[in-house]
């Protein structure tokens, strides 16, 4: 058994220290020790919390509250299924249609039809009464949180003063006063006049309105050699803008493992004037960034890389961090390396010429969403003049292309390198000295070759407000941390496994949380993938998985629900007891195409999904005493049959803890910026 007003504990109970519990003994009492680090209080010693908080924000965030009543008809999305099961019929067995872009605009216009007289039609109606006769009489769901817990929602929304945010690296959830949030935000971003200016609300109405046009002429200019699907989402999603939304949001992610803390910004793109051309964007600078060495692009490729070939038995490790890398990648130095690179490098030119690029394109593009990041910020408006915000959605390739520009120029120059990798700002090296005499002197040569990077450029040499990309190198050691990577270099041979922060609370979703079935099985099954590709040593898999089952008990998971999912995912990912007995699979049984789908909210005091799963064999499949659907004798305008028999009740989730307390747009409420902003000014 297990209370719902816990507060999660790492500390594990002897009880729980062995495989042998885990697999192989009963169910036993879960107990759960309170501590006060469900969540990270950023207050000042003078507020107080109280204690309900403990108790509700020790849920995490993702944590979904019931409904109070089951899910409307109107939420289950039986248009969507119709308008799909017509589709499919009628262009069942027909030619694929390929398409040029992976940008997709969803036509709502079109209304697929077949004749009511036909059996499919008849059968399709049957289905959806059955669906309207489970959902169309509404009842009440029984609550997953406490009277105490719903009451702490209810203060934390009357107290605006009092802010809750997320955590860099996913620590876990925070309290903070909402003066200090915004005076954070003022310190570390909007107080450097080099990077951003503040705008008034007519200014920043024009300046949408001006990128609202200027993206119009750019799929009228290039409208010849950019595909017309791709035109086509860029302006659906710029006209679907909401007005008075026009702008991207900003807000604060804590980085409470710096010392002093930290904070990072984020500038929430969707539904933004720019969101449609930054995506198109985003989409054809991974097409360039694929083609770049050194680029890693996981932490399970980088540990595949690592551990498949022997190093140089007197090589090191380090690793290297650019210095707030986003906001120093200034435009006027990228936009012109990008083009240089792409134009007459032998490289960029095959990648180009391969991947079908127009360049023109990409450069207007770039300076389209680069040069107009127009952002609010509470109730204030701002324009970033340099560099780009974490948030967009080309940031990370963006950041990714300009730097590897430079590498490779520059690795070339040092042998000792015998491995050098980077993720967007984060780089791994092993160095292998070749001259033990000047070893020192090359290694210091490295790191300001790193540094270099556009030193001589001349927009570095007209703005010397600006200063290029820098980068912070450890020593050369043997062990290394990279992404959630612990490195062990030992006599040539590297060995790996999973590193977790000392600060991350591992709040994992509760067993009450308004989640479906398959997330937890999802969630332990990704857990083993991660412990298979991360870790070199078999014997390191079990003791995390051993963590995570503990980790478990201790959100309240019962023992004897999850242990059969361990026991799967060990089987068929760790090949852990392949010679069990396990049921046969039916191979006789005729592979039917890809199944229909079923969209709607997942609400547990619904009807389960095996009862619409169950309505769908019998009305839709094999209706009683009829054909079944694959050997129906119909013609449809490609003379085929329906090829499918198979119904997938799709979940998605419920407003979750976040939702509610941490919105992206509101969270500020009827705070005035403009005021914080001049009292933090008189302050210094």
């Amino acid at each position: 058994m297990f209370t719902y007003n816990y507060v999660p504990d790492i500390t594990v109970s002897p009880r729980r220290n062995a495989i042998r519990m885990l697999l192989e003994q009963p169910g036993y009492l879960v107990t759960q020790k309170p501590r006060q680090s469900s969540f990270h209080n950023l207050c000042s010693a003078s507020t107080t919390i109280p204690p309900t908080l403990h108790s509700l924000l020790g849920l995490g965030l993702n944590f979904c509250p019931t409904p109070t009543t089951t899910t409307p008809l109107d939420q289950v999305e039986l248009k969507r299924f119709t308008k799909d099961y017509r589709r499919r019929i009628l262009f069942a067995n027909g030619p694929e249609l390929e398409s040029d872009s992976i940008l997709y605009v969803k036509n709502t216009q079109w209304e697929p039809s077949i004749p009511e007289s036909t059996t499919l039609h008849t059968r399709a109606s049957i289905f959806e009464d059955s669906i309207h006769n489970m959902f169309y009489k509404r009842q009440k769901a029984r609550p997953n949180l406490l009277p105490l817990q719903e009451q702490a929602i209810r203060w934390l929304l009357d107290h605006p003063e009092l802010i809750v945010m997320s955590t860099d690296k996913n620590l876990g959830p925070a309290i903070i006063e909402r003066e200090e949030y915004v005076r954070l935000a003022y310190r570390d971003h909007l107080s450097d006049t080099n990077t951003y200016r503040q705008l008034t609300s007519a200014e920043a109405t024009a300046n949408l309105s001006r990128v609202a046009s200027e993206i119009e002429a750019f799929t009228i200019t290039f409208q010849c050699s950019v595909p017309a699907n791709d035109l086509k989402y860029i302006l659906h999603r710029t006209h679907a803008t909401v007005p008075g939304n026009e702008a991207s949001f900003m807000y604060l992610l804590a980085k409470i493992h710096k010392t002093p803390m930290k904070t990072r910004a984020i500038i929430s793109y969707a539904g933004s004037t720019c969101h449609g051309i930054a995506k198109w964007l985003d989409v054809y600078l991974k097409k360039i960034v694929r083609h770049m060495p050194s680029v890693a692009t996981s932490s399970a490729s980088v540990a595949k890389l690592l551990t498949s070939q022997t190093w140089p038995t007197n090589s090191t490790v380090f690793t290297c961090d650019a210095v707030s890398m986003y906001t120093n990648i200034h435009l006027k130095h990228a936009l012109p390396m990008i083009q240089h690179f792409l134009t007459e490098h032998e490289l960029g030119k095959q990648i180009l010429r391969k991947e079908g690029i127009n360049i023109s394109a990409l450069t207007a593009a770039l300076e389209l969403v680069m040069n107009n990041n127009v952002f609010r910020f509470g109730d204030t408006y701002f324009l970033q003049k340099n560099g780009t915000a974490m948030g967009t959605p080309p940031a990370p390739t963006y950041a990714t292309l300009y730097f590897a520009i430079w590498e490779i120029l520059i690795v070339p120059e040092f042998p000792e390198l015998v491995l050098y990798l980077r993720y967007i700002d984060d780089g791994l090296g092993i160095w292998n000295p070749i001259d033990q005499l000047n070893d020192r002197e090359r290694w210091l040569l490295f790191q300001q070759r790193m540094n270099d990077f556009g030193v001589d450029h001349q927009f570095f040499r007209l703005n010397p407000e600006f200063n290029p990309l820098s980068w912070t190198f450890s020593d050369k050691e043997t062990d290394a941390i990279f992404l959630d990577i612990n490195i062990s270099l030992n006599d040539g041979h590297i060995t790996t496994k999973i590193y977790e922060k000392p600060l991350n609370l591992h709040l994992y979703i509760p067993p009450h949380s308004c989640h479906s079935p398959g997330v937890l099985k999802g969630f332990i099954f990704g857990c083993a993938n991660r412990a298979n590709a991360l870790c070199t040593n078999k014997d390191d898999r079990m003791p995390f998985m051993r963590k995570t089952f503990s980790r478990l008990l201790d959100r309240g998971h019962d023992p004897i629900s999850i242990r059969p999912m361990f026991k799967e995912a060990f089987t068929t990912i760790f090949g852990m007891g392949s010679n069990s007995t396990q049921p046969a699979r039916n191979t006789n049984k005729k592979r039917s195409g890809t199944p229909l789908f079923l969209h709607l909210p997942y609400n547990p005091a619904d009807p389960h999904s095996s009862r619409i799963q169950t309505a769908f064999k019998s009305c839709i499949v094999q209706p009683q005493n009829e054909e079944h659907i694959l050997n129906l004798d119909t013609m449809n305008s490609f003379g085929g049959n329906p090829d499918f028999d198979s119904l997938i009740v799709c979940y998605h989730g419920q407003p979750n803890l976040g939702n509610m307390l941490s919105p992206r747009k509101l969270r500020l409420g009827d705070y005035s910026i403009n005021d914080a902003i001049r009292r933090f000014r008189d302050e210094g």
